[in-house]
């Protein structure tokens, strides 16, 4: 993997951690810090948006419960597995898919490693092969997509940011081949 996709990658999982989740204090919350801005303090009951991070610090720490987060379910997963599969083109998914699908398969890993049970392992098994059954379906449609001239803007914005990523990456090698072959000499 080049150093790049790598990087955007990274990138990826840090702008999902800054998303703001919703979140009610459960217990009173003294005045705090998140990158140089003071929060609080807090009383219980109120409600606030939080940096996902920041939210769940603050729920280990029991000051919070996270009302919605951005988390992936095997529901989910298998959805998007079954319409991508039946699509000739791109099924459109969110930008931060793979991040959240990243966080998923980490979590059934860790629930796995500290209480395993049949259900939590069938689970991480479904999603393990619903996840590669995924990504191998659309990485074909990226990648023929990749080898065209010119790809529609409507198509490029049904990528995932990592998938645009790669699309870009090969479409640009792709680019450089057929110039080299087709110019002149």
């Amino acid at each position: 993997m080049s150093l790049e996709i790598r990087d955007a990658v990274k990138f990826q999982d840090f702008m999902f951690e800054e998303l703001a989740v919703p979140v009610v204090f459960i217990k009173e919350c003294p005045i705090f810090s998140i990158s140089g801005e003071e929060l609080g303090p807090f009383e219980a009951g109120q409600e606030a948006e939080l940096p996902l991070w920041a939210a769940q610090v603050l729920e280990k720490e029991g000051y919070v419960e996270v009302k919605k987060t951005p988390e992936l379910t095997l529901q989910e997963l298998s959805k998007a597995v079954w319409k991508e599969e039946r699509s000739d083109t791109l099924f459109p998914i969110p930008l931060d898919f793979y991040a959240r699908l990243r966080r998923y398969l980490q979590a059934l890993k860790r629930k796995v490693r500290e209480s395993p049970s049949p259900d939590i392992l069938h689970e991480l098994r479904m999603a393990e092969t619903k996840a590669q059954d995924l990504v191998s379906c659309r990485i074909q449609k990226v990648i023929r997509l990749a080898l065209e001239k010119e790809a529609h803007p409507k198509i490029v914005e049904s990528m995932a940011f990592e998938e645009r990523i790669l699309f870009n990456e090969v479409h640009q090698l792709v680019e450089a081949w057929r110039n080299t072959i087709l110019r002149s000499p």
